[in-house]
């Protein structure tokens, strides 16, 4: 693929998981409809496979369960300067998404400027079992009809830049 796209959209987590398949989720439907606007890249429990990317994206925007102890199916929008004021918890993941997203323009050059937004799905059930619940699918498919236009898109990153610090 020659893709001429700007802008990257990964998910994250594990399907087999429960609520933790919700960036899985998103990517899997997202790949059902071949956007052309973005590139897609299924990192399952991964972050790392980002590292592999062979080209620039001004913009990456990574979906994945986030507990921020908020209600199940809460929608978390985030650039790396707001996610550090919050408390996250709950990460399944062997670093923390932050840490992973502070390497990667260290492992490979293609990424240094881009720009990173993350948008977190509160998960409610990290259980062993296929699905998501009812919330977290209902808020999955919010993030998915969002990033399925080029304008959903662009929405996406003024939700993630709008997120205002309590001081």
């Amino acid at each position: 693929m020659t893709s001429q796209n700007t802008m990257l959209v990964a998910g994250a987590g594990n399907d087999l998981m429960g609520d933790d398949g919700a960036g899985i989720y998103v990517i899997n439907r997202l790949e059902a409809l071949d956007p052309a606007h973005i590139d897609l890249r299924n990192c399952g429990t991964d972050l790392f496979r980002l590292a592999t990317a062979r080209r620039h994206y001004e913009k990456i925007i990574l979906v994945d369960a986030i507990r921020v102890n908020e209600p199940p199916g809460s929608i978390h929008w985030f650039t790396p300067d707001h996610i550090g004021n919050y408390s996250v918890s709950g990460s399944v993941h062997q670093l923390s998404v932050m840490e992973i997203l502070s390497l990667l323009p260290l492992m490979n050059a293609h990424f240094r400027g881009s720009e990173f937004y993350l948008v977190g799905i509160e998960p409610g059930d990290f259980t062993y079992q296929q699905g998501l619940s009812a919330e977290v699918q209902h808020s999955a498919d919010q993030v998915f009809e969002l990033l399925s236009t080029q304008s959903g898109c662009e929405q996406v990153l003024a939700n993630c830049e709008s997120v205002r610090v309590s001081e």
